[in-house]
């Protein structure tokens, strides 16, 4: 315990693994709150067209593995049980869209989304522990933090960990 408890060894060590090519533009907050959609069909736009999607606040941007951000919009913008009925959905469509190729394999994918849990849990653990918002922000700090504890627990995150530490 305390190996994963001293600094060299705890959130940045794990932010490390999803830092390490190939490295893509993160947005660091990708849920759907953060998100705009166009209209749907029912709003008189054309039947086949595909929706389209703009993200805003991008006050955490940064670069890394793809994972961090899919990860941390599995976890945070789909209740636990609706994330658990489409994740493998979700997955797949992210992996078809390397449309040019350089996706990572599957087993590859799941791997880093058990790193990107147990970074998102260590982040919201943080933010907890020095939090003084409003009621509604406390709220929804909270309801991230179980959600996204379920998302760990879910993906056997500390398989992640076996074997990593000296």
């Amino acid at each position: 315990c305390l190996k994963m408890c001293h600094p060299a060894m705890g959130l940045p060590w794990l932010l490390g693994l999803l830092a390490k090519p190939p490295s893509t533009l993160l947005h660091g907050d990708f849920r759907t709150e953060n998100l705009r959609f166009s209209a749907s069909e029912s709003d008189g736009q054309q039947p086949d067209a595909e929706p389209e999607v703009a993200a805003f606040d991008w006050g955490m941007v940064s670069r890394g593995r793809g994972a961090l951000d899919l990860g941390y919009f599995l976890a945070l913008s789909l209740q636990p049980e609706e994330r658990r009925a489409r994740e493998d959905e979700l997955v797949d469509t992210y992996l078809a869209a390397f449309e040019g190729g350089g996706a990572p394999s599957k087993d590859e994918l799941w791997g880093d989304l058990r790193v990107s849990s147990l970074c998102l849990v260590g982040k919201l653990v943080l933010a907890h522990a020095d939090f003084h918002g409003s009621e509604r922000a406390q709220e929804m700090l909270d309801r991230s933090l179980r959600w996204a504890g379920a998302a760990a627990e879910d993906w056997d995150a500390g398989r992640a960990m076996q074997g990593t530490f000296p």
